[in-house]
């Protein structure tokens, strides 16, 4: 090397990459080059300038005393004596005595910033330098002897002479900046990105189609030829991407829901407020097993369950193979019976719990048509109050963390387990399916998860108490006033009800039948309410929109084709005695005393109404308009005589006839002849 000129290999160790890299680094930016004779040839010169141009342009510090020309020594000093060297120092060297004078980390602004894995390199390359200057110093041995010693000392990081001495050079051209790893100075330098490029990238990159970062790459790498720009590799744009702050990766590619489910800031509830048996929650929830269901079939079955918020203890269950109103109505009566009423419920937004019999339909603040029918319904007559979980939330439903936990101790331990998704899904399950023989049945499922509610999940910790949940619950049931319903009346109240419909010609109509009672002739036409219990369909009760009582009325029997006379017999006297009803209250009328002549009656109360009035003159008026007949007759002779002279003789003779006619009319009328 001679005054301002490096080699490549000088060049290659400022810029942290290889020989061959620095010299196309240089072609591309147009270094100034010489060449000097060398031993085995000539070699390549770059200038001082040029390098320290480019390392300012990449944002390294400017070369320096430590750069390998030796122009000065490194700027540090020895700390003063009695001051406390840095923590890293103390206790990688606290067996080093003559401490060899090297650049601290707190003089440099990189290592200030690097990773801390980066900063473990760093002192632990440090630690290693010191202990081999020391060893050096004191002529223990040769390099080679060091090398294994300092390997026994520590296995797990490798170390070797050739990277001592490279360690020495990077530490003497760099300080602690050159002891950090390459990659990770590269890596937290990287490549800048152009603003056009910057701005177009995420444009690709943020949809919620999701597309990787090599396509949005490939697609961004046309772009920069379209406007003659240099475009980064891929790895700096990873790098951008890592950059980009999580919540708007999420929402931008997976959109608001996942977002609100990640990310999102989430509503903590109070619960220590909150009586036990207050609120209640339900919700439904299909198993991840298969049985064996009521139809022969395998299946997997569904329970419907209701949980009060307070203690997480489940207080009614019932296992079905599918969902419904009846269901949900089933685990209720069930809890109820046990654990009282409560005074709110916290329902889903399915169409079976905004039924219009269970909860009057889901009300609105714009549609109040629908509220009436709260009174009709069961939560309303049992005076339950009633809230609507966020549509499609499942962390709104407190459930669903029930149902977790089911999944883990119930659905798992049967062997016909199919997993939560796809890739859950055991292998076994399709020849344990096949062979049917180890599948449960309908009725095993709900004895079996009686029992495992029962005498496990309600004796599991609750979460919020730490005690276990039937104990909270039943400490809280002594201080806290419940409302309890007798079995009858609950047995009343929670009965199905239907919307108001008319009583028709067969009574009143509901699941393709006809329900019929004497009571309801007298009723045709008028808006009646039927209530029902599903497990019981031939009967049904019919109330007023009031709510009241009517009448029970029985399911009609439908008439085969070819049935006896009996039978015929029968529907016809239900006829005649619907005919009889209405013609009672004929009878009834006509039995009272009647008026003869309705006619005369009204006559007679006209007439004594209008009183003196009959017979009397009516009033003159004040203004009289007199008739002129003498001058119309007048002016009627005149169009006569006019009409005549200027008729021809022809016209002349059927005018004369006719007057002649007229007056033969006249004169008939008045009893006068015409003259001839």
């Amino acid at each position: 090397m001679v005054g301002d000129w490096l080699t490549d290999a000088e060049v290659g160790h400022l810029l942290r990459c290889a020989p061959k890299h620095a010299r196309r680094i240089a072609a591309e930016n147009g270094w100034r080059t010489r060449e000097e004779a060398c031993r085995g040839g000539r070699k390549k010169l770059f200038h001082r300038t040029d390098v320290e141009s480019y390392r300012a342009s990449r944002g390294s510090t400017p070369l320096g005393s430590g750069d390998p020309t030796g122009s000065c020594a490194p700027a540090c000093t020895r700390p003063a004596e009695g001051s406390v060297p840095p923590a890293h120092l103390t206790l990688l060297n606290a067996s080093v005595t003559g401490v060899v004078e090297t650049p601290t980390p707190a003089q440099s602004d990189l290592y200030a910033t690097v990773p801390a894995k980066t900063r473990a390199i760093v002192e632990y390359r440090m630690a290693a330098l010191r202990s081999w200057e020391e060893w050096r110093a004191r002529k223990r041995g040769t390099d080679q002897e060091f090398v294994a010693s300092r390997q026994a000392m520590h296995p797990g990081q490798p170390i070797s002479v050739p990277s001592l001495y490279l360690w020495k050079r990077s530490l003497k051209a760099d300080g602690v900046d050159g002891l950090a790893d390459g990659r990770a100075a590269r890596e937290l330098r990287g490549q800048e990105i152009p603003d056009q490029l910057e701005r177009y990238f995420p444009g690709l990159y943020l949809d919620q189609a999701q597309p990787s970062i090599s396509y949005c790459h490939r697609v961004t790498t046309a772009k920069a030829r379209e406007l003659e720009l240099e475009c980064p590799s891929i790895r700096t744009f990873e790098r951008h991407v890592k950059s980009l702050p999580l919540p708007t990766l999420i929402l931008a590619r997976q959109g608001e829901k996942a977002w609100r489910d990640k990310c999102g800031p989430y509503i903590e509830r109070d619960y220590s407020k909150l009586a036990v048996n207050r609120i209640w929650n339900s919700d439904h929830h299909q198993f991840d097993l298969i049985c064996i269901g009521p139809d022969g079939k395998p299946m997997r079955p569904w329970v419907t369950i209701w949980e009060d918020i307070k203690s997480q203890r489940c207080l009614g269950v019932a296992v079905v193979a599918s969902p419904n109103s009846d269901s949900i109505v089933l685990a209720f009566k069930r809890a109820a019976m046990r654990y009282g009423l409560p005074h709110e419920i916290l329902i889903d937004n399915g169409k079976d719990y905004r039924s219009y019999d269970l909860a009057g339909g889901r009300f609105s603040s714009v549609r109040f048509e629908i509220e009436p029918g709260r009174a009709h319904c069961m939560m309303g007559r049992l005076g339950i109050e009633i809230t609507f979980a966020n549509p499609y939330n499942a962390r709104s439903k407190p459930a669903e963390r029930m149902f977790r936990e089911w999944k883990e101790w119930f659905s798992r331990s049967h062997e016909s387990y199919t997993g939560g998704n796809p890739r859950e899904k055991p292998e076994r399950l399709a020849a344990v399916v096949k062979r049917r023989d180890g599948l449960p049945t309908f009725l095993d499922i709900e004895e079996r998860l009686g029992e495992y509610v029962e005498f496990v999940y309600n004796r599991q910790p609750c979460s919020r108490e730490g005690a276990p949940r039937f104990q909270v619950f039943d400490e809280g049931l002594v201080t806290t006033a419940q409302r309890w319903a007798s079995e009858e009346s609950l047995a009343l109240m929670c009965m199905r009800s239907s919307r108001p419909f008319k009583i028709g010609r067969n009574g009143v109509h509901l699941f393709d039948h006809w329900f019929d009672a004497p009571e309801l002739y007298g009723l045709f036409g008028r808006e009646v309410y039927v209530r029902y219990d599903p497990m019981l369909i031939g009967r049904v009760y019919v109330y007023d929109l009031e709510d009241r009582f009517l009448c029970t009325a029985e399911c009609n029997e439908l008439m085969d084709w070819g049935a006896t006379s009996e039978h015929y017999r029968k529907a016809m006297a239900k006829r005649r005695e619907a005919k009889a009803q209405a013609r009672a209250y004929i009878d009834r009328v006509r039995a009272e005393d009647r008026e003869p002549d309705a006619l005369k009656r009204v006559i007679d109360e006209g007439k004594a109404a209008a009183g003196a009035e009959v017979g009397r003159d009516p009033p003159r008026p004040r203004i009289v308009r007199p008739v002129e007949m003498e001058q119309a007759m007048k002016r009627a002779a005149a169009r006569g005589r006019e009409a005549v002279a200027t008729a021809s003789a022809s016209e002349r003779e059927q005018l004369c006839a006719r007057g002649f006619e007229a007056l033969t009319r006249a004169g008939e009328k008045r009893g006068v002849a015409p003259a001839g």
